[in-house]
């Protein structure tokens, strides 16, 4: 664990500028690298909202191009997928717009 730092912040900014390529999406940054002075593992969590999850072909190309592999895919859950990025370190969440999931970890201090 470390303290939130200035290079999770620019590594963040620089990978939202990267996720941009899917098409009709929007992101935020999420879980314990985003909040400034708590204690955080070395992984940048980042929430992707799309249309519909369940339309892969409409974004899992282009972040596969990125380097991000699909590693968890749940449709049982809010149709969540997670996919990994090696460098920097990321977890990138993708939920459909209006996910109760979304909203709570926007609204968890």
């Amino acid at each position: 664990m470390r303290c939130h730092n200035g290079v999770t912040s620019t590594s963040f900014l620089l990978e939202s500028i990267s996720i941009t390529s899917a098409p009709e999406s929007a992101y935020d940054h999420v879980g314990s690298t985003a909040v400034e002075g708590l204690a955080a593992k070395p992984i940048i969590d980042i929430d992707l909202i799309v249309e519909n999850p369940e339309d892969e072909a409409s974004y899992l190309l282009a972040l596969e191009a990125l380097g991000y592999e699909l590693t968890i895919r749940e449709p049982s859950w809010y149709q969540h997928r997670m996919l990994k990025l090696h460098h920097p370190m990321v977890n990138l969440h993708v939920f459909g717009k209006d996910c109760p999931e979304y909203y709570r970890h926007l609204h968890t201090p």
